[in-house]
């Protein structure tokens, strides 16, 4: 398998293919269900680009939520989302927390940082409201053990509660390191 070294390409070759079939079809708009992971934020930035580019309107949906409730889209566009299957999930118990930050330790290759299982347990303790947040959480900790190359500890903060862990903040410290390097 040849591996990928120009992403660039590969990103412009994606939004070409997806302008043409968009505008090959005659496509007025393009209705795009966001769930919040990355296959979304990957989608949604090829489907914005196609739109500057086209002008064919871009609408965004929120999907994480029971389809159903969303009283205010037109009934044609809402039975669409109720073709597939609803499923009202809720949050995860603190032990299938536990087993989560676990499992994607162990198969994301995090092992190798030893993380405390105190840490562990603080994260799952704070973190409760959704599994991504939990996940986005652990590699948080990661991010910021390797930014300020220190001991991953229960004081190495990596829940939203601390301006070190604010948005602002790690887009920032995220900036000041890509500064660094040109864009490929």
């Amino acid at each position: 398998m040849k591996e990928i070294t120009d992403y660039g390409k590969v990103f412009e070759t994606l939004v070409q293919k997806t302008q043409d079939y968009i505008v090959g079809n005659n496509l007025s708009a393009m209705v795009l269900g966001i769930s919040g992971g990355i296959d979304s934020t990957v989608v949604a930035a090829i489907c914005h680009e196609v739109s500057k580019r086209t002008n064919i309107p871009l609408i965004g949906i929120s999907i994480p939520t029971i389809r159903k409730d969303i009283k205010t889209l037109e009934v044609r566009l809402r039975t669409r989302f109720e073709m597939g299957i609803i499923a009202d999930i809720s949050s995860p118990d603190y032990e299938t927390r536990m087993a989560i930050l676990r499992k994607k330790e162990e198969l994301d290759g995090l092992t190798k940082y030893h993380i405390p299982n105190d840490v562990m347990q603080y994260i799952a303790m704070n973190i409760n409201s959704n599994i991504r947040e939990l996940e986005g959480s652990l590699n948080k900790l990661i991010f910021l053990h390797k930014l300020k190359n220190q001991e991953i500890n229960i004081n190495l903060n990596v829940t939203n509660d601390g301006k070190e862990n604010s948005k602002e903040y790690i887009i920032g410290e995220v900036k000041k390191l890509t500064d660094k390097y040109p864009l490929i």
